[in-house]
């Protein structure tokens, strides 16, 4: 019962920040709701009540200003160059140890990406699987503490880091800390989750268009490294972390399924129209752009529907070297993604009820259910509505993904 109580008092307190951090993004109060960390954190044992202040910090309480958790991760950040400036000892042994750290190239990587690729790990190069760990506890004496912070300075993300005035950088995105494995074999995704992510996400392109985000198994180990400390048992902790990224999984999907004004006009666009729209841009791009002559190196459209969709699709629209039948499969694949996303406001859950979703399991369920049998209703295509379902499985394992990165870390 007491474990019980206590995995809800911290998940009520990783909650508040994280709707108080979507309530800002909005242009909304959240102290009209009464939201309070310390109301919640008052309840736990002196011991726990440190370890979940340390965690909340790290998640961004008192940086909603700056970013939030699922954006710039501006809590860690700031954590990260708070234990830089207070502790020179500290921080020439992060200098140090991440100028040990090797340049890397995976054999495998493709030409053009920037980061690790879903399926690439220390499986299939030249690395050995747990070599930063080993490397890590090496410089920190044994202290398996100290070795966490100092891989959590860069590990905890692969772009977000903090500023270049500490004499030492970050590894660039795809260096080798940032492939899977690196922190051990047991980190590596498992092949069931590559499969289902690789048919869901990239089944023409493949787990080669996909990245590893290794960066949140890193991230996970190093935020709840606070709360191990403060002696909260791995359980409570597990649960802990699942909420928290379940959290954030539900906030970056209200805000792509939340309503768009310039969407419903063209929902039920066919691509014929569509490919009459794109001839006639192409013809006559005045006639949804607006700075042409500017010297500008990016382009303003017109805020009309179909502008706004032929901006969204610039990349393809733009290119007249792409043919008609690949422009189609793109805009097949936008407008999948406006139907999904009014089928998750119809069928699954209104955005604006966004805060209910960290309590209930059922949501996903009806998520991964509705992905893979429901009706798309009348006026909407068969290819159209598989395209949907399609989407909507990707949704459904971004949660499946992040869970169980987490997890390991």
């Amino acid at each position: 019962m007491r474990k019980t109580l206590l995995t809800l008092l911290l998940l009520a307190a990783v909650t508040v920040i994280s709707y108080t951090q979507y309530f800002k993004k909005t242009n909304r109060d959240p102290a009209s709701l009464g939201l309070s960390v310390d109301r919640y954190l008052s309840y736990l044992p002196e011991g726990y009540r440190n370890g979940a202040r340390e965690y909340l910090q790290m998640m961004g309480q008192g940086s909603y200003e700056q970013g939030n958790v699922w954006g710039a991760n501006s809590g860690i950040v700031s954590f990260n160059i708070q234990l830089l400036d207070r502790n020179q000892c500290f921080r020439n042994l992060a200098r140090t140890f991440y100028e040990s750290i090797p340049a890397y190239t995976h054999p495998q990587r493709r030409e053009g990406n920037i980061t690790f690729s879903l399926v690439d790990s220390t499986q299939n190069s030249t690395l050995e699987s747990g070599w930063l760990w080993r490397q890590a506890l090496q410089y920190a004496g044994g202290n398996a503490n100290l070795a966490m912070t100092l891989i959590g300075l860069c590990g905890h993300d692969n772009v977000h880091q903090f500023p270049n005035n500490y004499n030492f950088r970050c590894p660039s995105s795809n260096g080798a800390m940032y492939l899977q494995g690196a922190l051990g074999e047991e980190t590596i995704l498992s092949d069931r989750t590559t499969r289902q992510l690789i048919n869901y996400q990239a089944p023409l392109a493949g787990g080669e268009a996909l990245p590893s985000k290794y960066f949140h198994v890193m991230g996970a180990a190093y935020l709840t490294c606070s709360l191990v400390r403060a002696g909260i048992p791995n359980l409570i902790v597990r649960q802990l972390q699942r909420g928290a990224i379940n959290t954030y999984r539900a906030m970056r999907l209200c805000e792509t399924v939340r309503p768009r004004e310039f969407c419903d006009p063209i929902s039920n666009m066919n691509s014929t129209q569509f490919m009459t729209l794109v001839r006639n841009f192409r013809t006559n791009p005045e006639s949804c752009v607006t700075n042409l002559n500017s010297g500008q190196n990016w382009r303003e459209f017109r805020q009309t529907p179909e502008c706004v969709m032929l901006g969204e699709l610039e990349e393809f629209v733009g290119n007249e070297t792409i043919g008609y039948s690949e422009l189609r499969r793109h805009f097949e694949a936008y407008m999948g993604r406006i139907v999904a996303s009014r089928l998750f406001r119809e069928q699954i859950m209104n955005p604006e009820h966004c805060n209910q979703i960290q309590w209930t399991r059922s949501t996903m369920n009806r998520l991964q259910r509705f992905s893979l049998s429901g009706s798309c209703g009348s006026g909407v295509s068969v290819q159209r509505c598989q395209e949907a379902q399609r989407v909507m499985r990707s949704w459904w394992m971004d949660f499946v993904w992040s869970e169980e990165q987490h997890r390991m870390g």
